[in-house]
């Protein structure tokens, strides 16, 4: 996958992403190795573009992360939340749980 970084064109291998949290009208791709790309896109642009690739799913406002990397669910307090491989947790919004429990 193409991304336009703030400065400069970048292409990225989609089983190499993490996990995507938007910041207002940027947004962060955190990657296996441990770094990030900042791309001047909105979340919701993003998370098109990597639709066709079918392993990403959106969370809450915030987040979308690779299906691939989740290494587990909980619920803590009736709050969703999913663990990654690198151990990073996110809340998933209620709306968006059944979604996930489908996929």
């Amino acid at each position: 996958m193409c991304i336009f970084e703030i400065t400069r064109k970048t292409f990225v291998n989609p089983d190499e992403i993490i996990w995507v949290q938007s910041s207002i009208n940027y947004s962060d791709i955190h990657l296996r190795d441990g770094s990030y790309i900042t791309v001047a896109l909105t979340l919701k642009h993003v998370e098109l573009k990597l639709n066709s690739f079918g392993s990403f799913i959106r969370i809450n406002r915030s987040y979308a992360v690779n299906k691939k990397f989740i290494k587990k669910f909980a619920f803590m307090d009736k709050q969703m939340i999913v663990e990654m491989q690198n151990n990073k947790r996110f809340m998933v919004a209620r709306r968006r749980q059944k979604q996930l429990c489908i996929d």
